[in-house]
């Protein structure tokens, strides 16, 4: 194909007598058609090969006198035209770039939607899972409350039948053990220190009971027939107390004596507890009566009635 003058239009059949523009127009010109500025330019070889037209060439900073003064390559129709195909086609490149940058970018985005579109999922299931299991978790604590208010009611019970099963019964702690005690003389003596006399017939059973301290003299465990047979003892206790072990029998030392109601272990550890409580806040007296445990601040003040170990909050 050949190549035209950008200047007078006709063929350029020459390289020697012919330039070429390496800015963005790429166009071809006669030696004999630039202008004369542009002549004097190109003497080098090196300065040939990186010339390029006015239109391209950039615009140097000189006065606007000179810069009327010096004529400009002149513009034709076939030069516009080769400039503005050869911008044409740089910008299809670019688009062509760009075109393919946003199909790589559209990819790239359609697989994070898809990956947000399954978290998206998968948080939901697990919103779903995690309803169900509070739902469920609810259940249970509601099933677990009903089943400790059930398993309290059970022990209270089944304390109070422990209780029950006791109301004969007294207990007597520091009498000194002896080896070979003779149980029915040494309630007999019991009895005569409190001032009143052992019948052996309203007595069912007598004997020591082992305890978790070595240095506790294990105590005493008397059923009687009846709960008057206990009520008895217990009032008579209350009318002398105190008395000390040599006032039932001379060979024996002066620790005190106590006789109390028997109460089921788990009555006698909530004793302890409560005794303990009372102390630190001041109360002066606590005591049991039918397994019952009560305490009072001062003499003419209410009793409070203590049925288990939260109640200790009422102090």
């Amino acid at each position: 194909m050949p190549v035209i003058c950008g200047v007078c239009g006709s063929e350029c059949s020459s390289e020697n007598e012919s330039i070429k523009c390496v800015g963005l127009c790429q166009s071809v010109f006669h030696l004999a058609c630039i202008s004369e500025e542009n002549q004097d330019s190109i003497k080098t070889r090196g300065a040939k090969r990186d010339w390029q037209c006015a239109v391209c060439r950039p615009v140097r900073s000189t006065s606007i006198a000179s810069s009327r003064s010096t004529p400009a390559t002149p513009v034709t129709k076939e030069f516009l035209i080769q400039t503005l195909e050869a911008f044409k086609s740089e910008m299809f490149v670019e688009l062509r770039r760009n075109a393919k940058e946003f199909t790589e970018f559209r990819t790239s985005l359609d697989f994070f939607s898809e990956k947000i579109d399954k978290s998206n999922e998968l948080m939901e299931e697990l919103k779903l899972a995690c309803n169900k299991q509070k739902k469920e978790m609810e259940e249970i604590k509601e099933e677990n409350r009903v089943l400790k208010k059930s398993v309290a009611t059970l022990e209270q019970r089944l304390r109070n039948m422990e209780q029950y099963s006791r109301q004969t019964n007294v207990e007597i702690n520091g009498v000194p053990e002896t080896n070979g005690e003779h149980m029915e003389e040494l309630l007999k003596d019991v009895a005569s220190s409190i001032g009143l006399e052992l019948k052996k017939e309203r007595v069912i059973a007598a004997h020591r009971v082992p305890t978790f301290s070595r240095n506790r003299t294990p105590p005493i465990i008397v059923k009687f027939t009846t709960r008057q047979d206990r009520d008895d003892w217990l009032q008579a206790f209350k009318e002398v107390r105190p008395i000390t072990a040599d006032k039932i029998n001379r060979h024996f030392n002066k620790d005190k004596i106590f006789i109390n109601e028997h109460l089921s272990p788990e009555n006698k550890q909530l004793l302890g507890r409560v005794k303990e409580a009372a102390r630190s806040k001041g109360y002066k007296y606590v005591w049991s009566r039918e397994g019952k445990i009560f305490v009072r601040r001062e003499n003419g003040e209410k009793c409070i009635r203590i049925d288990v170990s939260d109640d200790l909050g009422k102090l």
